[in-house]
């Protein structure tokens, strides 16, 4: 998901903004930070194959305190490649879905337990709800 992006907005800007709060939980931006494993946790060797690989990272990111931004006139090109086996599993196996999702949670309580539950960037709020991350999760990306 990449709604928090804005694409359309992004398309006028001229100045950086600043990302206040993601719209999900499966926001999967494309982040540029300093290639050192003494400020950047490398990417969770268990998330491999297909799902939430990205969405892992981010979230590390995110419970270590890192800010986000949106770079105005910055492209990147996702070139596509064939679907890979490990796609086609995700796309089609449940239990597939649901050993990554148990994952997922664990790695998110490792997180917990390591930075406590606080963020820099929180998911934003609706109204008066905060939504929920099962909420988010659930989103279409």
């Amino acid at each position: 998901s990449h709604s928090t992006t804005d694409s359309r907005r992004w398309m006028g800007e001229l100045e950086v903004r600043p990302i206040d709060c993601f719209r999900s939980n499966r926001y999967e931006p494309y982040v540029v930070v300093r290639a050192d494993r003494r400020v950047v946790p490398p990417y969770d060797e268990r998330f491999v194959g297909y799902g939430k690989n990205k969405i892992q990272h981010v979230s590390h990111l995110r419970r270590m305190g890192f800010l986000f931004a949106v770079l105005p006139r910055q492209f990147l090109v996702h070139v596509p490649h064939p679907r890979s086996r490990d796609k086609s599993t995700w796309l089609n196996s449940f239990r597939t879905h649901q050993a990554v999702d148990r994952l997922y949670d664990s790695f998110l309580r490792e997180l917990d337990e390591s930075y406590g539950g606080a963020t820099r960037v929180n998911l934003c709020t609706y109204g008066r709800r905060r939504r929920r991350p099962q909420d988010a999760d659930s989103d279409a990306a």
